[in-house]
């Protein structure tokens, strides 16, 4: 048939994607300003300083949430606790009253 004589060709792509500081081509902006290689380093160790820094704010903004979380969620928690032990108690107390009022009714205590 028309499909099988065809023979499937497979490709691999390899992408190296650079970001933040890495993907500065210094080389050029050492051209264009006429920077000294020290100068070069210089802004290389400038440009990662300043991914570091702003990781740390990505993360401390992170932790602020997750710590707003948790004690949104243990607040939950504790108000959950409270209201099952005022459920169970006044259970209790309902069933006392019940069966005291029962036995009465039937004459099986006074």
């Amino acid at each position: 048939s028309i499909y099988s004589s065809k023979k499937k060709k497979e490709r691999s792509i390899d992408l190296d994607v650079d970001i933040g500081a890495d993907a500065v081509d210094y080389n050029a902006i050492a051209k264009a300003e006429s920077l000294s290689g020290l100068e070069v380093k210089m802004r290389k160790l400038e440009g990662i300083i300043k991914e570091i820094v702003e990781e740390l704010d990505h993360l401390k903004r992170r932790e602020a949430k997750m710590r707003d979380t948790n004690e949104s969620t243990n607040n939950r928690i504790n108000h959950f606790a409270f209201l099952t032990v005022s459920v169970l108690f006044s259970s209790g107390v309902w069933q006392i009253w019940y069966l005291r009022r029962f036995f009465r009714c039937k004459n099986l205590i006074e």
